[in-house]
């Protein structure tokens, strides 16, 4: 099993110039736009290895922000980890802090409430554990 999640270099921009991250869960791999909330790009990406750690530790779920409006949601089920992508809008279902960190997740689902299913992605908690020891 394969997980990495990583701020890509400042040479490496978005076309409108912004800090792109890249997330790799298997054989799904995405960049995507990061924003600073409070602080940095830095700042931001400091958060995902701690809420990773927080998941390996016991948590069912964690949020990895990647802007004040969207971030990745990781649910545990014993050793299997189901990962969305999320948008935060109003009535999203969870919480950020002031700092920008995702303090609750909302509950798993598989289905959006219009009826489609919700795109996600699986790895292990040993993927994890290898990204954050690596």
């Amino acid at each position: 099993m394969a997980f990495s999640i990583r701020l890509l270099p400042i040479t490496i921009c978005g076309p409108d110039g912004q800090r792109l991250g890249e997330i790799r869960i298997e054989d799904f791999t995405e960049r995507f736009a990061v924003h600073p909330i409070t602080g940095s790009v830095d700042d931001v990406a400091a958060t995902w290895p701690i809420a990773l750690e927080r998941l390996l530790a016991g948590a069912s779920a964690v949020g990895l922000a990647t802007a004040s409006n969207m971030g990745w949601i990781f649910y545990r089920f014993g050793n299997a980890i189901l990962v969305h992508q999320i948008l935060f809008v109003p009535g999203w279902g969870g919480e950020l802090d002031a700092m920008g960190n995702v303090t609750r997740v909302p509950p798993y689902q598989c289905v959006s409430d219009d009826g489609s299913r919700i795109s996600e992605w699986s790895t292990g908690a040993e993927a994890i554990r290898a990204f954050l020891t690596a």
